[in-house]
């Protein structure tokens, strides 16, 4: 299983060049009195958006071979990685690389790229922003429940809605 401590040597063995850019993180990082972690604990999510970015001009630049590199070693964090991994490769880093892509060319070819988990993960964040359904993984879920599964099964009212005001006055 990958942990929290050790998410970023698949990258980095994937990718040397990436390793400066890891340093200077963690140097930053590192003793920063705005990090409000536990020691050691660094904000990973910083990084994981600085790497989207940055494979972002990669693919502009036309090296899709990093890309795919660096998203093989994604699809391991989703498949092999802790509840923190998985999550901050989700959170921290597809969803940085969805909004932060321009057009609709190049969110097509990193959708290509990505591995079949990958995939599974964008089109979920895909439908979080657009129909409210939420991050979970219904595969979990008996086989029998699978195809029955409905967002309003894991909350009655989507979290992302709850408390707001309909633009007419009424309460959701």
């Amino acid at each position: 299983m990958i942990g929290r401590q050790d998410m970023f040597e698949p990258l980095l063995e994937a990718l040397p060049s990436l390793r400066p850019m890891r340093e200077a993180f963690v140097h930053k990082w590192t003793g920063n009195p705005h990090n409000q972690g536990a020691p050691g604990d660094l904000p990973e999510y910083l990084l994981l958006g600085d790497l989207a970015r940055w494979l972002i001009g990669r693919l502009g630049s036309g090296n899709a071979d990093d890309v795919r590199l660096a998203l093989a070693v994604v699809e391991r964090w989703l498949l092999e990685g802790d509840h923190y991994v998985q999550e901050a490769a989700t959170i921290g880093f597809i969803e940085t690389l969805q909004n932060n892509i321009e057009d609709d060319a190049t969110r097509l070819r990193f959708f290509e790229l990505f591995g079949p988990e990958g995939q599974h993960w964008w089109k979920k964040l895909d439908r979080f922003w657009t129909n409210g359904e939420h991050l979970v993984d219904e595969r979990q879920l008996p086989a029998a429940r699978q195809t029955t599964w409905k967002i309003d099964q894991a909350v009655n009212i989507p979290l992302w809605r709850a408390g707001r005001t309909r633009r007419d006055g009424k309460d959701d």
